[in-house]
């Protein structure tokens, strides 16, 4: 039943004043009571369907399945209205054509000059990143740690929007709002919705403030238009036949007019949406704004919200950091809750994202004794994604990924997919001992609006399972498994860890194969046709071990490698396979991805098969490097090709400041198909690089058996139920190299060791632990299967790699394995015969 006219009417100070008191309750209770007390929140007539669509919750509930993620999409809001803000305050229409085309022209353009005129926060003064940042805000509130989620609110001093336009803004789905703005990242009108799935039991509650710029109003605006809005979004259950909840909003007043009801508003011409940097106060709402806007929500969750937002680790800094890794405007977070205590400049920080980060810190993090970082380029259909690959020292990685966020696909600064660590340690990778040392950004922000829309779900958390995806995880996995350094590097490390650990150990590998050799089955299994490999692949001269190669700011040449200037390359190539051709060159290892470095001109490769008419662009192609030197083009020949065909290849590199491009032509003569691959100038691949680990070897090599004590375990990710962990690498003969870690102290083992007394001798019982452990875990990977292609950071995580499945079954199985060991030993044939004459 629709309110009379009147019934909803509060005066200006009551509504003030009901806004703050929402803006300092901390809790789903203190809202409800809030609101009770004002007679709205029991009143069905005030409330109104989020986006005007009763069937809503199918929207929202199918938003980011990752809290992170979705609180992301609320700061990428605040920068695009404060990116529309300027575009509007500037006079320019943000749909028209002087407005900037991309998010980095927008910053440059309409946020300052100098030092930031490529639109980035890595070229920015402290004191610039620290002025902008207050103008974007993270706020963190309420309960105590050990109580319950804070509460986060997100300020801005931007656009802001009039009461009546909250509808049609912040409360709707579904809708073009700024799907014709080239330099913004909202524009699926629904993304913001997803952080309502992570605010607090049972109502989901969510407070937006908000005031239209007063510049950007025309001269016939109502008094209302100036005004401050507000309304609290909420959770409804379902129902009578309702089979799902309902989104709704506060709008209470003018709903006698014919039409749904409004936002409540008042006049004032400042309100209290920011904190102020001040430790000794932490007020999350003392510095006033003319404008902009303050979305709250209530009792937000995700894991480590008992943390100061601003620490490491867990905090929700460095977590953000992760989602937005190339941010476009600073944002300053600040931790307001007075349950922590500490020393000044502890409760606030600036959000800048990884990127800044890295090149800030990257002397006492990132490896020095390689390229760093490694950078490529893969084309899809003509498109480019720029590949980063940094390489941390060892131990320095968890300050900037997690182990579920160590691949990282962005655009426009903001992560749109993961994939975890198990990526690298994939069969058709194979960097074992770098994993957890690893971090990849793949920058898609280059793919055009069709293909995004065909690799990205709406929600930007995820990737569909489609042919892009598996050509650029194809593409990726190829990247990593065929980069010299990184191969050198694994194998540097390998070596430094081995030699710790096997000073005395030697004699392990033999005793374990006459234990194999002791029964035909075993035997059978893993030793025919096998060798032990060698533990330690040839030692090439590595990055870093030699003079430093110091490019110049452009090339004055770039030709094939050991061939002259212009001298065509004559190369024959197998069917079915991704010819490598190696240039030389002399300019510097960022040639083609300076997007961080407003002083220098970029690069750009192109490759073109020139024997039919009209030239044809090659797609699915990739050039890696320059790398001190060397790039390394990685060409993908068109399938429908017959051996015996010759086909005409140019390639050409260029920039604004060469007068005319570097061409190097080449003739590929097409060879029957062959399964061998290899390196090396214009030598072949195998192109069917598939997905992870697909199918098993029916033989393994015999692998190295290296105990651990307890002093170890920290380097293993070991605890006391921990059994065995695995380290794949490639050998020098190109084979799986298997390095098994098996825990000596586990306490299972240990117990035993206690228990036994002077009949069983310590040392076999440590020895039977390992080699039970051993062939458990070769049985393991005897059987390996193809791996699930899966998407997003939740799907990516709940799949396993294998070499994972061997320590859980593992750890689990430790328990029982020297009791079955022992008593299956000792069972008789009588044993047998008595047991099932019992039985019967």
């Amino acid at each position: 039943m629709r309110k009379q006219q009147g019934e909803t009417e509060m005066n200006n100070e009551a509504k003030s004043e009901l806004c703050l008191a929402l803006m300092r309750a901390d809790t789903d209770a203190e809202v409800v009571d809030v609101l009770s007390s004002s007679g709205f929140w029991h009143d069905s007539s005030a409330w109104r369907h989020l986006g005007d669509i009763e069937n809503n919750y199918s929207t929202i509930g199918n938003q980011q399945a990752e809290p992170i993620a979705a609180l992301a999409e609320k700061l990428v809001n605040g920068i695009d209205a404060r990116l529309i803000n300027a575009c509007l305050e500037a006079g320019i229409d943000p749909s028209g054509n002087d407005a900037p085309k991309s998010i980095k022209d927008a910053v440059a353009k309409f946020i300052g000059g100098g030092a930031e005129r490529n639109g980035q926060i890595v070229n920015w003064s402290k004191d610039k990143t620290l002025s902008e940042s207050f103008l974007l805000t993270v706020t963190a509130t309420g309960n105590m740690p050990q109580n319950g989620s804070p509460s986060i609110s997100i300020a801005d001093y931007a656009e802001g929007q009039t009461p009546d336009a909250q509808p049609e803004t912040f409360m709707s789905i579904s809708r073009s709002n700024k799907l014709s703005i080239p330099f913004v990242q909202g524009k699926y009108n629904m993304g913001g919705t997803g952080a309502l799935n992570f605010c607090g039991n049972p109502n989901r509650l969510q407070l937006v403030v908000s005031r239209r710029n007063p510049k950007l109003l025309t001269s016939g605006a109502s008094q209302r238009d100036h005004q401050w809005g507000f309304t609290v979004v909420r959770r409804e259950p379902p129902v009578g036949n309702q089979k799902h909840s309902v989104y709704t909003f506060l709008a209470p007043e003018n709903i006698n007019a014919g039409r749904d009801g409004s936002v409540l508003a008042f006049d004032a011409d400042e309100w209290p949406i920011f904190p102020v940097d001040d430790n000794s106060t932490r007020d999350a709402y003392a510095r006033f704004a003319h404008h902009g806007s303050l979305v709250k929500l209530y009792e937000y969750k995700w894991k480590g919200s008992r943390s100061n937002i601003v620490s490491s680790g867990d905090g929700l800094l460095r977590r953000l950091d992760q989602a937005l890794p190339e941010l476009a405007l600073p944002i300053r977070i600040f931790e307001c809750r007075p349950a922590y205590r500490g020393h000044p400049g502890s409760f606030s920080n600036n959000l800048t994202g990884l990127s800044v980060r890295l090149e800030q810190d990257r002397a006492e993090n990132l490896d020095d004794s390689i390229e760093n970082p490694r950078r490529s380029n893969i084309d899809i259909d003509g498109q480019r994604i720029r590949a980063r690959v940094f390489v941390f020292k060892k131990g320095k990685a968890e300050n900037y990924r997690t182990r579920r966020n160590a691949v990282l696909m962005v655009v426009n600064g903001q992560t749109h997919a993961t994939k975890s660590e198990d990526f690298f340690t994939r069969k058709s990778v194979k960097l074992g001992y770098l994993a957890d040392s690893l971090l990849v950004i793949l920058d898609c922000s280059d793919l055009s609006g069709i293909t995004r829309d065909e690799l990205f779900m709406n929600s930007r958390d995820r990737v569909r399972e489609n042919e892009i995806s598996d050509r650029i995880m194809d593409e990726l996995e190829d990247l990593l498994k065929s980069d010299p350094g990184l191969r050198d590097l694994q194998n540097r490390r390998r070596k430094a860890e081995m030699e710790e650990r096997l000073s005395d150990n030697q004699p392990l590998a033999d005793a374990f194969r006459d234990v194999l050799k002791s029964d035909p089955t075993l035997e059978r299994l893993f030793l025919t046709g096998t060798a032990i490999s060698a533990p330690f692949a040839r030692q090439g001269s590595g990055e870093g071990t030699g003079g430093k190669f110091v490019g110049k700011s452009y090339p004055s040449y770039w030709r094939f490698k050991n061939k002259t200037d212009g001298e065509e390359l004559q190369r024959s190539v197998h069917l079915q396979s991704a010819p490598r051709i190696e240039f030389e060159t002399d300019v510097d290892n960022s040639y083609f991805d300076r997007g961080d470095n407003p002083d220098f001109l970029e690069g750009e490769w192109r490759i073109f098969r020139t024997d039919v008419e009209p030239a044809l662009s090659l797609s699915g192609c990739r050039m890696d490097g320059p790398r001190d030197g060397i790039a390394v083009l990685h060409v993908s020949l068109p399938p429908e090709l017959a051996v015996g065909t010759k086909i005409q290849v140019e390639v050409e590199v260029n920039d604004d400041t060469q007068v005319e491009p570097f061409t190097n032509r080449m003739t590929l003569t097409i060879a029957p198909a062959s399964s061998g691959g290899g390196g090396g100038n214009g030598q072949t691949s195998a192109v069917n690089r598939g997905h992870g680990d697909r199918g098993g070897s029916s033989t393994l090599a015999l692998p190295e058996v290296i105990p651990v004590k307890e002093s170890g375990w920290e380097s293993r990710g070991f605890n006391e139920d921990s059994a065995l962990a695995i380290v794949r690498t490639t050998g020098e003969d190109e084979r799986d190299q298997l390095d098994f870690y098996i825990n000596v102290d586990n306490k299972h083992l240990r117990t035993a060791q206690k228990n036994g007394g002077k009949s069983l001798d310590p040392v076999l019982l440590e020895r039977q632990f390992m080699y039970a452990n051993v062939l458990i875990g070769m049985a393991m990977l005897s059987a390996e299967g193809p791996r699930s292609v899966t998407t997003g950071d939740e799907a990516e995580s709940d799949v396993e790699g294998i070499e994972e499945q061997i320590s859980r079954v593992t750890a689990a199985l430790s328990p029982v394995i020297l009791p079955m060991v022992d008593v299956l030993s000792s069972l008789s044939i009588e044993d047998v015969v008595h047991s099932d004459l019992d039985a019967v």
